[in-house]
């Protein structure tokens, strides 16, 4: 199975875990705080974004070293719009604030620093009756060209084994037969989580197209937890049916 998870993909997610290695990260502190348009309470130069970009949001991250400079980023979160098939989108950016010589603000996708890693844009996408507002909590990021029928498939499919323990383990009756035992291990702690009662429901973060009628989905078991579990799936005669299970740790 490749290794279908870009942490860049994942944006803040992944992107503020990613910059510091395990040694500093104990060293360190990391923030991210999501500003909507109107929020007064935005720091500059994020506000200044808001201003200039109506009906979008803005996440900074700020990440903290000891004995070095604050690292602080930006992502922004562009306007959401719905559509006739219920499907909320927006586009996910990192994007860099450039100051020019009379104060004013110009944003871009350009960093000062041409050997800087840039994060690409990601489509970021719900099925929802009502679109919440922007977050990478909320919504999962999605490969170039899924579909709106793509993802309402997918999701369905997702919402109704997550309710059933008879669907769920009907259609992952397979994976003794493919993953290893560490692996099998991992898979009963994602469905315990799943099916826990009164728990929070695991959240679907991110979908990847795996080949024809085929698709990788990465889980986190919180909003507050990376994605660390991640199903492929792929569709039969019957449906959908999932073929292989791994984790990042």
């Amino acid at each position: 199975m490749r290794t279908f998870i870009n942490p860049a993909m994942l944006l803040v997610a992944l992107a503020t875990v990613a910059v510091l290695s395990p040694a500093t990260a104990q060293n360190s502190s990391r923030e991210r705080h999501i500003y909507y348009s109107g929020d007064a309470s935005a720091p500059e130069p994020a506000g200044d974004y808001l201003r200039t970009h109506p009906g979008e949001a803005i996440e900074v991250a700020s990440i903290t070293q000891a004995g070095r400079e604050p690292i602080q980023m930006f992502y922004a979160f562009g306007a959401v719009a719905r559509s006739r098939a219920g499907v909320c989108r927006f586009t996910a950016r990192q994007v860099f604030a450039h100051r020019g010589d009379g104060g004013a603000i110009a944003w871009d996708s350009t960093p000062d620093d041409p050997n800087e890693r840039v994060e690409p844009a990601t489509p970021m996408a719900l099925v929802a009756p009502m679109c919440p507002p922007q977050s990478e909590e909320a919504y999962a990021a999605m490969d170039d060209g899924i579909t709106d029928p793509e993802l309402l498939a997918v999701t369905t499919f997702w919402n109704g084994i997550a309710t059933s323990q008879a669907k769920f383990d009907e259609v992952t009756g397979l994976l003794p037969l493919i993953i290893s035992n560490r692996a099998a291990q991992r898979f009963n702690t994602f469905r315990t989580a799943v099916f826990k009662p009164g728990g929070p429901p695991v959240q679907l973060r991110a979908v990847f197209r795996g080949g024809l009628d085929a698709y990788d989905l990465a889980f986190a078991l919180s909003a507050t937890d990376s994605p660390n579990f991640f199903v492929s799936i792929s569709k039969t005669v019957s449906g959908f049916q999932v073929v292989n299970f791994q984790t990042q740790y």
